[in-house]
């Protein structure tokens, strides 16, 4: 049985975990998420402070009006970001670890460009956690309240 392995591409591996370039598109689309949900970790939170201030008619204060307090559309944004926030960590971290861990096994290239994006979302992550920290409007306050 023959190999369907192109022998220019098996030994452009160092350690040869995949055949094909596939692979390492796999790879990069991870890396592209992992950029894009560290962007977004901070996004449920300002679409639930903003669904909250469309509903009172003005800015959100914490200790004043809670989260907890708001039904309708509020309450539920508030809800669904309590959800996300906690699984967008989690698939940042899967899919930065991931990116890491292939960019071993992909060709020079191609590891190259996994490592660059790997280090884009570790500063778009960073950026979001200064956003949190910063917390203009005290949006982070008024959602944790």
């Amino acid at each position: 049985m023959e190999s369907t392995v192109n022998p220019a591409q098996a030994h452009a591996h160092t350690l040869k975990p995949c055949a094909s370039l596939c692979c390492c598109k796999r790879c990069l689309l991870f890396a592209n998420f992992a950029i894009a949900s560290a962007f977004t970790i901070t996004v449920p939170v300002f679409l639930s402070w903003l669904a909250a201030r469309m509903q009172l008619g003005h800015a959100p204060r914490p200790a004043v009006d809670a989260p907890t307090t708001l039904d309708g559309f509020a309450a539920f944004m508030h809800l669904i970001s309590g959800k996300l926030i906690p699984a967008m960590f989690g698939l940042f971290f899967a899919t930065s670890l991931l990116t890491f861990m292939w960019g071993f096994f992909l060709p020079k290239a191609h590891s190259k460009r996994a490592f660059a994006r790997l280090v884009i979302s570790l500063l778009a992550f960073a950026a979001s956690l200064l956003l949190t920290y910063w917390d203009p409007g005290e949006v982070f306050k008024w959602w944790l309240n």
